[in-house]
Parts: C-alpha cells; structure tokens; sequence
C-alpha cells in the first residue's frame, strides 16, 4: 500500500437508508428493528492472549478510540447472482498481524486503563 493508510480510510457504517432495507419490516426481530450500526464481521474480538501479544496490560474505556493497522490474507471470495439479477460479492480476510496504537499526545488508552480499574475487573 502506498502512502498512509489512515489516509484511505473509508466509513463503513451502515446507512438509515440501508438499516430500514435490512433489519425493518415483519420478519425482522423486534431487537433489531433499528439495526447493527455497522456490518456483521467488522468486530473483532482480543482474548487475553491476543491483548498480551499486544502488550496491553490495562484495558481502556469502552468508547476509546484507537487505530488498527492489519495484514490480512485473503481466505475465500465469492460471487453470486440470484434469479433475479440481484449480484452480490464477498470476500473474507484472516487477520495475520495486528498493531493496536493511540495517540501518544492524548495518551487515550492510559486514560482509559486507569478509568477501567475503578471498574473493579
């Protein structure tokens, strides 16, 4: 990739338009009526193993915002097209390598480690 990354960076929230056409109506679950903010799969999950590779030894508030860098590889694509001409896409990426890092200036994870202990975990 050339150039920064942070500068490439595309919004990946879902749309009210694009909420409304896949979580409302009479099948959807009253739970997501509204609807996930963002797609399925954009969450990842860091076990204690995985903050230890990090070395994140305290955990930040939730709602820290902090930055990712991946390397991933390319594990499946697919593409498809219904009956009726509706095409879809999809690929899925295995994250190889993870680097987790935060403003050094704001010091947010600090903030939010010493936030997160008054929490009693």
């Amino acid at each position: 990739m050339k150039g920064n990354p942070m500068d490439k960076m595309a919004d990946m929230k879902i749309s009210d338009k694009e909420r409304k056409e896949m979580y409302v109506g009479p099948t959807a679950p009253s739970s997501m009526q509204k609807g996930p903010k963002y797609p399925w799969g954009l969450e990842i999950r860091l076990d204690d193993e995985a903050l230890k590779k990090l070395g994140l030894d305290e955990l930040p508030d939730a709602g820290v915002e902090c930055t990712l860098i991946a390397i991933g590889r390319v594990t499946e694509t697919s593409q498809r097209e219904n009956a009726d001409g509706k095409k879809s896409r999809n690929v899925t990426i295995q994250i190889e390598k993870l680097s987790v890092d935060h403003d050094e200036e704001e010091e947010a994870f600090a903030r939010g480690a010493s936030k997160g202990r008054k929490r009693g975990y």
